[in-house]
């Protein structure tokens, strides 16, 4: 079973609420992806390269050891040795394309920054460690002005005391990353409760 985008996004979204700060995603998983979506992702600033990584699965027997990989002299060559006890004697050093090295990051900052994007909040994004979450900023709606607030734990979007999962919230049309406004504005439209 293939997922569209949109399914992906929900994924890498829902894995980063359950993680916590940052989700790295290797060059293995992201070719697996329908063509497009990484740009998509890092035109929209969700998702950034990162540094190479220092370690992959093996491909070369069925085992599919997580090892660290070691570079030529030069660093034009990549290798895993094999340490596995059945299999050394006959793999040795296992070649390693450089591309398999390339990961890319999405971290709460992130996620908390393009939502403020999207919502057409200028201010950036704060971080407030008391309730582990970033205040977004101030939304103007039919019934006032709302703070918009990223929770962490869900990683979700909370105005007017309404929670919604970002990635719920998140989704991608035709090459271009939105927010569900419909959702939004209910929400800002949602008499305050007496304890506001």
């Amino acid at each position: 079973m293939t997922l569209d985008e949109n399914q992906l996004l929900s994924e890498i979204l829902t894995r980063l609420s359950t993680i916590g700060d940052l989700l790295n995603l290797g060059f293995d998983e992201i070719q697996q992806w329908p063509n497009g979506l990484l740009n998509t992702l890092e035109q929209a600033g969700l998702l950034i390269q990162d540094v190479q990584t220092q370690s992959l699965q093996c491909g070369g027997c069925e085992y599919g050891c997580i090892m660290p990989v070691t570079f030529t002299e030069d660093a034009t060559r990549a290798f895993i040795v094999c340490d596995h006890p059945e299999q050394q004697d006959y793999m040795g050093r296992v070649a390693v394309s450089l591309s398999r090295l390339n990961q890319w990051q999405l971290g709460t900052k992130q996620v908390a920054t393009v939502v403020a994007q999207l919502l057409k909040i200028e201010a950036k994004p704060l971080y407030q460690v008391q309730t582990d979450s970033y205040a977004l900023g101030i939304l103007k709606g039919a019934k006032g002005r709302r703070p918009a607030v990223l929770t962490l734990n869900p990683l979700s979007v909370v105005i007017n005391h309404r929670s919604m999962l970002v990635s719920e919230l998140l989704y991608i049309e035709d090459s271009q990353l939105y927010i569900d406004i419909l959702r939004i504005n209910d929400a800002l439209k949602t008499s305050s409760s007496s304890n506001d």
